[in-house]
């Protein structure tokens, strides 16, 4: 279980270009979530508009797109673009 959870907002990016870099060391699964597995390994990455329907999602195990552009296709449901191999906890 991670010992801390930490939480990153960006708040007013909207519309406006940014990169975002960094390392993340995974802890586990967090004993303060409601729903501790939604967050694989603890970490995910959710890149959304305002009312949480449309996104894209990224994980330590997959990444999903939810009803946004994929492919030049917009999606009407959720659709795993790819998986990744399990990750080393405290790494």
């Amino acid at each position: 279980m991670a010992s801390h959870d930490a939480w990153i907002n960006l708040y007013y990016t909207e519309g406006k270009p940014f990169k975002l870099s960094g390392e993340v060391w995974l802890g586990g699964e967090s004993a303060t979530l409601d729903h501790p597995r939604d967050l694989p390994d603890g970490f995910a990455l959710f890149i959304r508009e305002w009312d949480s329907l449309h996104r894209y999602a990224l994980t330590s195990r997959a990444m999903t797109v939810k009803r946004r552009l994929h492919d030049n296709v917009r999606e009407r449901k959720i659709v795993h673009v790819h998986s990744f191999p399990n990750a080393e906890l405290d790494r």
